[in-house]
C-alpha cells in the first residue's frame, strides 16, 4: 500500500469514527431544533413515550461512541493510544448496558425522587471520569500533539466545565425566553462537536503507529483534568457560599 493509499484509509476511518461520535449530538440538536420550532414530533417525544425514547436515546448513543472509539484505536499513533481508546470503549458500553438494563428494571418508577436522580447522576459521574482520564491519557502519550491538547481543553470546557457552572444562569434566563435554552445546548453540542474533529483527526490518530515499548507511567490515573475539575468544584462552592452570605445579609 502506498503512502497516498494510507492516507486514504486513515482519513476515512477518521470520518467514520466521528460521524459515529457525533450521532448522539446530531440527535439532541435535531430535538432542539424541533423544540423551537414547535414540531409536532416534540410534543411527542416529551410526551407518555418520554422515557422509552430516552432509554433508546441513550442506548443509541453509547453504541455509536463506543463504535467511534473502537475504530479510531486502530488508527492511533502508538501502542498506549490504541490500547486507550479500545478499553473506553469497552468501558463506555459497560455503563451503557448498565444504565440500560437499570431503566428497563425501574420502569415505571417516579424519575423525579432523589433516589432516582442520584442514580443516574452517578453513571453521569463515572463517564464524565472516565473521559477526563482519557484526556489525560492522550496527551500524556502524545506529547508534542499540539492539535490533540487543543481538542482535548475544547472537550473537557465546552463539555463538563461551562455547563457545570452556566446551566444554572441559562434556566434562569429560559424563564424569560424558552428558546435561550434550546439555543444554549445546540452551541454547546456544535462546540463539543468541533473538539471531537480536532481531536478525532489529530496527530494522535494519523496512522503513523509507534511499536516501541509502552513508557513507564503512561496509564496514569492523576491528570491535570482532574486538576481543573477540583478546582472548579471548588471555584463553585465559594461562589456559592458568597452568593449565601451576601443573599442573607440583604434579607436582613
Amino acid at each position: 500500500m502506498t503512502t497516498t493509499d494510507q492516507k486514504l484509509v486513515v482519513r476515512k476511518v477518521q470520518l467514520i469514527a466521528f460521524g459515529f461520535f457525533a450521532i448522539p449530538s446530531v440527535i439532541t440538536i435535531l430535538l432542539e431544533v424541533l423544540n423551537m420550532s414547535g414540531h409536532p414530533l416534540r410534543e411527542w417525544v416529551s410526551g407518555e413515550d418520554m422515557t422509552a425514547f430516552q432509554l433508546n436515546r441513550g442506548l443509541i448513543g453509547t453504541i455509536a461512541t463506543c463504535v467511534a472509539y473502537y475504530a479510531i484505536s486502530f488508527i492511533a499513533t502508538n501502542k498506549a493510544t490504541s490500547l486507550l481508546m479500545a478499553v473506553m470503549s469497552t468501558a463506555m458500553m459497560a455503563i451503557g448496558i448498565t444504565r440500560f438494563i437499570v431503566f428497563l428494571f425501574y420502569t415505571g418508577e417516579d424519575w423525579s425522587n432523589v433516589a432516582s436522580q442520584l442514580l443516574f447522576s452517578s453513571f453521569y459521574l463515572v463517564t464524565m471520569l472516565l473521559t477526563f482520564y482519557m484526556l489525560g491519557v492522550l496527551e500524556r502519550n502524545n506529547p508534542t500533539a499540539l492539535r490533540t491538547k487543543r481538542a482535548a481543553l475544547i472537550i473537557f470546557w465546552m463539555g463538563y466545565i461551562v455547563p457545570l457552572f452556566c446551566v444554572q444562569a441559562i434556566k434562569l434566563l429560559a424563564a424569560w425566553s424558552p428558546i435561550i435554552m434550546n439555543i444554549y445546548f445546540i452551541v454547546i453540542e456544535g462546540v463539543v462537536l468541533w473538539g471531537a474533529y480536532m481531536l478525532m483527526t489529530s496527530e494522535a490518530f494519523a496512522g503513523r503507529t509507534d511499536n516501541s515499548p509502552t513508557p513507564k507511567g503512561a496509564y496514569k490515573v492523576w491528570n491535570r483534568y482532574f486538576k481543573y475539575f477540583l478546582w472548579s468544584l471548588l471555584g463553585m462552592a465559594a461562589v456559592s457560599i458568597l452568593y449565601l452570605i451576601v443573599t442573607e445579609a440583604i434579607l436582613k
